[in-house]
């Protein structure tokens, strides 16, 4: 309690200290001298100025452009510590939270009221701390959205806040933390680029590719990668880091990394890939380049971890999906027809690099669809229960589509037990279509789009549900219906099963 009291009396009195002898624009009598003796008798205007205690700074604009001025108080008066000439535009305003919290905020000149804010504290010197961006108006079916990164203890933290008109916070999302790979020049204010910042509100700063420099990949992968292993390329997306490196003994791997919220990295090593494979192919620059012969593969990452290809770009630059358990001609979510079965392109760490296909027909031809079944609903618009035991009356766990990819544990003449994600249960082996018979049929898997900004869902297995974005949704294919209540969905990508209330989706209006 008295420390409590101590830091409110002392914050009092600083208070008192920066507000005493303010002029009408806010700043002191003594600041705005100095200003004016420093820049304003040279023929510069200035645009933004803020003071607090023994700390000034100010955007300045002269002939030659505008530069951000940082000044100390000093017995003998104000003194400039530096000025940065990258560091603001004309529409750049500077701010002192305190003394030793300095803010820079850039407008977006194409959106009002968008803007980045960059945070600096000083230490020894100014360096740089954190960012916000604000972005989007919130109304009925938008949030508005704030991306945070802030460098602390070593680590680059990001987290992405949606508010709704009136800033509630309807969810917040956090990133990978990633290690803080920048030098101390880097950070200093003094040496800061308002255009090449190192640092933006969604991580490391991208260029027109939302590509990382290779430069901030090789520091990222020198802290995350041990054992001889020499970077030849790397990619940085929501799944995590994917590194090209080569092994002592000179074969070709992906590694594929991913810190946690608690710091601790999973690196996940492929099995050899083919001689000469780089990442990127022209615009797809998330594209694994097989052997680089301009046809290549996107890795993400399963709902159980496990690293696998996700699609396919031809070298005739069409494009197909891959996931866990399917192949898809065209983007799911609006060609509900996938492929089902066992894929060889599950998991890189067994994965044989040859049996990637290079079209759609290929891709069918490696599926597996044995020991697999689905929904034979007569009416595709019905649904086929599943039962938690082999009976009529016994209690229905949901009601599922034609297209539902359902995986035999055994099968009998009237029941056959399956499994849907971690649910098992039974359904009627009369309404099932097994083997290849399954890809013969029309699904009837549909999409639908979020009524809200942010949509609540249980996943499969867990118990306390969690917010998605409308990004999320749209991964999503609706596989069935449990009661009144609920839709039964399914993300194909990575594996996840769950539930979301039918009152919070719909069809859309295309």
């Amino acid at each position: 309690m008295k420390r409590a009291l101590l830091t409110a009396f002392l914050l009092l009195l600083l208070l008192c200290f920066c507000t005493a002898g303010r002029a009408e624009n806010g700043l002191s009598e003594d600041f705005s001298s100095a200003l004016m003796t420093l820049y304003g008798n040279g023929g510069g205007t200035v645009i933004s100025a803020a003071e607090c205690g023994f700390s000034g700074a100010a955007v300045i604009k002269t002939e030659s452009g505008c530069f951000l001025t940082v000044l100390s108080r000093e017995d003998d008066g104000w003194t400039v510590l530096f000025e940065n000439h990258q560091a603001a535009g004309e529409g750049t305003k500077v701010y002192l939270d305190t003394d030793e919290m300095l803010i820079l905020t850039d407008p977006f000149p194409w959106n009002d009221g968008n803007c980045d804010q960059y945070y600096f504290v000083r230490e020894n010197e100014w360096v740089l701390s954190s960012v916000i961006r604000y972005e989007g108006t919130p109304d009925e079916w938008n949030a508005g959205t704030e991306y945070h990164a802030s460098l602390s203890g070593g680590w680059l933290c990001t987290e992405t806040v949606y508010t709704d008109q009136n800033d509630n916070i309807l969810m917040r999302s956090p990133g990978m933390p990633l290690p803080d790979v920048l030098t101390e020049e880097e950070k200093s204010l003094a040496a800061f680029s308002g255009f090449e910042p190192p640092v933006c509100a969604i991580g490391y700063t991208t260029d027109d590719s939302m590509c990382i420099s290779d430069d901030i990949l090789r520091r990222l992968f020198s802290a995350a990668v041990r054992g001889g292993y020499s970077y030849a390329d790397g990619y940085l997306d929501r799944d995590g880091l994917q590194f090209i490196a080569d092994r002592p003994d000179g074969s070709r791997v992906l590694l594929c990394c991913e810190y946690t919220q608690d710091h601790v990295c999973r690196i996940t090593e492929s099995t050899p890939l083919p001689a000469g494979t780089m990442i990127g192919i022209e615009n797809f620059v998330e594209t694994l380049n097989l052997g680089g012969q301009q046809y290549g593969v996107r890795i993400g990452r399963s709902s159980d971890g496990t690293w696998g290809a996700r699609g396919v770009l031809m070298k005739s630059g069409g494009y197909f999906e891959l996931g866990p358990c399917f192949a898809s001609e065209g983007v799911l979510w609006w060609n509900a027809s996938p492929y089902i079965g066992t894929v060889p392109w599950k998991d890189i760490t067994v994965m044989d690099w040859s049996l990637i296909p290079e079209s759609m027909e290929e891709a069918r031809a490696l599926i597996d669809p044995s020991g697999w079944a689905t929904p034979h609903n007569p009416d595709p618009k019905d649904r086929l229960h599943l039962r938690q035991a082999p009976d009529r009356g016994s209690r229905s766990l949901g009601k599922y589509y034609n297209g539902t990819p359902l995986l035999v544990i055994s099968r009998g003449s009237e029941w056959t037990r399956v499994r849907i994600g971690n649910t098992e249960g039974y359904m009627m082996t009369k309404y099932l279509a097994f083997g290849d018979q399954i890809n013969s049929l029309p699904s009837a898997l549909t999409g639908k789009i979020n009524v809200h900004p942010a949509t609540e869902i249980l996943w499969d297995g867990e118990t306390v549900p969690v917010k998605i974005t409308g990004y999320d949704v749209s991964r999503l294919l609706i596989i069935g219906v449990a009661g009144d209540e609920w839709y039964l969905v399914w993300d194909p990508y990575t594996g996840h099963f769950g539930r979301i209330r039918q009152t919070e989706l719909w069809d859309g209006n295309g």
